[in-house]
């Protein structure tokens, strides 16, 4: 066996596919994609304390161990968006094609991802590349939630390329105890900007 003969193929975070002495035409990994869909009428809630990174993209990451208060935090941050003429859309796994969800008279546009460490580094960087974000015209922010800061870093580091930035911020339990992730009605109270 001479040299030619060997081969190393490795992924990380992917695919990876070896070939010799052929072609390998690769059409999709089937895998889930997203479609952004316009959000309407976001419900308000208490009074989220937060600071947007500067510049014409910025993102959030509000990350907590109660899905249902994050979700709450992103909903009335968006809120306030809404009312100042922004286009609210979410970013949800889907593999059916999409439209442009942002209206003509849109002042800018707000991504919300649920769930946003569930999403893989790949995943994250395919939203980053979605021409939404990147008009010259309008303002772009992404407010993501998370469970924990575990995907953090990879996104931070694929916005800087962007000149975007990102400021996570905790969003606490309320005192006195426990709240199950699922507990309808629920919005944030207790806040703390990590950065």
């Amino acid at each position: 066996m001479d040299d030619m003969d060997e081969q190393s193929v490795q992924a990380r975070g992917g695919f990876a596919y070896g070939v010799k002495h052929g072609d390998l035409h690769v059409h999709g990994s089937g895998g889930v994609s997203y479609r952004l869909e316009r959000v309407e009428d976001p419900l308000p809630g208490d009074p989220v304390p937060h600071r947007w990174p500067e510049g014409r993209l910025s993102a959030l990451w509000l990350h907590g161990p109660d899905f249902t208060r994050t979700g709450a935090a992103s909903a009335s941050i968006a809120a306030g968006f809404a009312a100042d003429g922004w286009a609210v859309l979410a970013a949800r796994p889907s593999n059916a094609p999409g439209t442009d969800p942002v209206p003509a008279d849109a002042t800018g546009v707000v991504i919300i991802v649920a769930g946003a460490d569930d999403w893989s580094t790949p995943e994250l960087g395919w939203l980053l590349s979605n021409t939404v974000l990147h008009r010259p015209e309008l303002p772009a922010r992404l407010l993501l939630t998370a469970s924990s800061m575990n995907g953090l870093p990879a996104l931070r580091a694929a916005l800087t390329p962007l000149r975007a930035g990102i400021h996570p911020i905790e969003i606490a339990r309320p005192s006195g105890g426990t709240v199950p992730a699922d507990r309808p009605g629920d919005v944030p109270r207790g806040t703390t900007d990590v950065t």
